[in-house]
């Protein structure tokens, strides 16, 4: 038998804004501490679930998007576009923001009959020394919520003491290069000490959530002697050996070969941005630069050498120059000379690298 019942209903008016559960991830990030407002000139926000009405708000209502500077009461405005395909809202980043301070993106509706969506905004011109060129920013005079106005979306964020993440990174102060030997003590890290003006946030090097680290840390291979000329002969070339000796390492922690391993230890605990505050900073920087790649390098040459021992003493008559070259060397510690690690900027939620910056850890021990 088979019983079928049928219940009609009418669903309920969705929401006249965006909850912060419905975003993805934004750029600007929702209470991001560290915005380099000249890192990259498009923002989004990503949506989990379309709400296309809110952007098609009707004649009678003005939408934009502004960022409001808290402290100096001054806002930058933008047009933001929607496309309901992508569930996306986009705008342009600009220019003009004031570094170091805490600032709100909002997208409002105001009315378009009884109030202008400038009615309490006030142009302020000055100009640029470098370029000679004029700016034009808006002061708010009172708040700028307006009678009637509605509040579409809204996230804090703070600006950055940089106006890019290259020009942060070119403000750290590197110490001598220690070769430092490890716990098991056959092989080495190479660390140097640095400091900088601005700390990085949680985000830039933990995951939070969905999103994050949007900072990445990778050995610079090329035109590195000891990796290109001692190492790659010895382990790497032809990988995988006979299209079987592999490594057992989990590869996709530091990659293959493992560049992942070179990384920036931040000893500055990684501040947050209070959402209830008026005011943000970030502390100084300390921490160090790790180099670090010997230890999983050494750990493929490690597998591999077993594999091959494996098979050429069942096998005699298959070893060669190269699985002998495995067999009797020792792995190489590192060289005197140089070796770099490049840290990368990456927008939040995707793979697109704005900018890096290379940090040179000089080797003073000799081979």
């Amino acid at each position: 038998m088979e019983e079928t019942k049928e219940t009609n209903f009418t669903s309920g008016v969705g929401p006249d804004h965006i909850p912060p559960s419905n975003v993805l991830v934004s750029y600007p990030m929702v209470e991001q501490l560290n915005f380099y407002p000249k890192e990259y000139n498009q923002g989004f926000i990503q949506l989990r679930k379309g709400q296309p009405d809110l952007f098609n708000p009707g004649p009678e209502w003005k939408q934009a998007l502004y960022f409001t500077n808290v402290d100096a009461k001054t806002n930058l405005s933008a047009t933001l576009s929607y496309s309901a395909s992508d569930k996306r809202i986009s705008f342009t980043i600009p220019n003009g923001f004031q570094n170091d301070r805490l600032h709100k993106l909002e997208i409002l509706n105001v009315p378009s009959a009884n109030a202008r969506l400038d009615a309490n905004i006030q142009n302020v011109e000055s100009k640029i020394e470098s370029t000679g060129d004029t700016l034009t920013t808006k002061k708010i005079e009172g708040d700028l919520a307006l009678r009637d106005a509605k509040t579409v979306y809204g996230a804090p964020f703070r600006t950055s003491r940089f106006n890019t993440f290259v020009e942060k990174m070119k403000d750290i102060r590197l110490h001598n290069t220690i070769n430092d030997p490890a716990e098991t003590g056959d092989l080495t890290v190479l660390r140097n000490y640095i400091l900088g003006a601005e700390a990085l946030e949680k985000l830039e090097l933990e995951k939070m959530g969905e999103v994050g680290p949007i900072t990445k840390a990778d050995a610079v291979l090329q035109g590195n002697h000891w990796y290109e000329s001692i190492v790659y002969p010895l382990v790497y070339q032809g990988y995988p050996l006979n299209g079987k000796f592999t490594t057992d390492r989990d590869t996709t922690e530091y990659g293959m070969p493992a560049t992942r391993a070179g990384y920036l230890k931040q000893l500055t605990t990684a501040p947050t941005l209070d959402p209830a505050a008026q005011t943000a900073t970030a502390p100084t920087l300390s921490g160090y630069l790790w180099y670090d790649i010997m230890r999983p390098m050494k750990a493929d040459f490690k597998d591999i050498q077993r594999k091959i021992a494996n098979y050429v003493a069942d096998k005699p008559s298959l070893m060669n120059d190269r699985f002998e070259n495995i067999l009797t060397k020792p792995f190489p510690f590192y060289r005197q000379g140089k070796y770099y690690i490049r840290i990368r900027y990456q927008l939040p939620g995707t793979t697109q690298t704005t900018s890096s910056y290379d940090f040179e850890l000089y080797n003073a021990v000799p081979d």
